[in-house]
């Protein structure tokens, strides 16, 4: 519903009249550009994992180990230009570049341009997390974990 929903006073499916650009919500003023962003990302995490342009799964520490527990796993979707971040069994939209040689996702969006976590992974498959979230700036922040990780999928389209 792109539309405000306001109250009438009245009780019942007339109180519902839509007549502003943006959907009010406990009075927080929830943007079309929210409910869009919203769509968006629904539309993303339901649409099958396997269609991935590339995935790469992480493990905690600095080797490889074969048996080891896939503790993150990073996706690309190059044709859509999305990406997502997958640990503890919760997905997120990340935000996905490449700068210089390095890939990088950062996710949830504080406000535009700037996020709370970051995964940043080397040519060579050593990846670091940073927490930004309890920062005020991100310029001199350390890793709080660090990752080995190989390519999964790769659909070279």
């Amino acid at each position: 519903m792109i539309g405000a929903i306001q109250e009438t006073g009245r009780v019942g499916p007339a109180e519902l009249i839509t007549t502003q650009p943006y959907v009010e919500l406990d009075k927080r003023g929830i943007t079309e550009g929210h409910v869009m962003r919203f769509v968006l990302i629904a539309l993303l995490l339901l649409a099958e994992v396997t269609n991935a342009t590339e995935t790469f799964e992480c493990q905690s520490g600095d080797y490889w180990d074969i048996d080891g527990k896939i503790l993150v796993t990073a996706r690309v979707f190059v044709e859509s230009g999305g990406a997502t971040i997958e640990v503890a069994g919760v997905v997120y939209l990340a935000n996905y570049r490449v700068t210089g040689f390095n890939r990088r996702w950062d996710f949830v969006e504080v406000t535009d341009e700037r996020y709370d976590y970051a995964f940043i992974m080397k040519p060579a498959g050593r990846a670091t997390y940073y927490d930004f979230s309890k920062s005020a700036s991100v310029k001199n922040e350390f890793p709080t974990q660090s990752f080995i990780c190989k390519q999964t999928k790769s659909d070279p389209d």
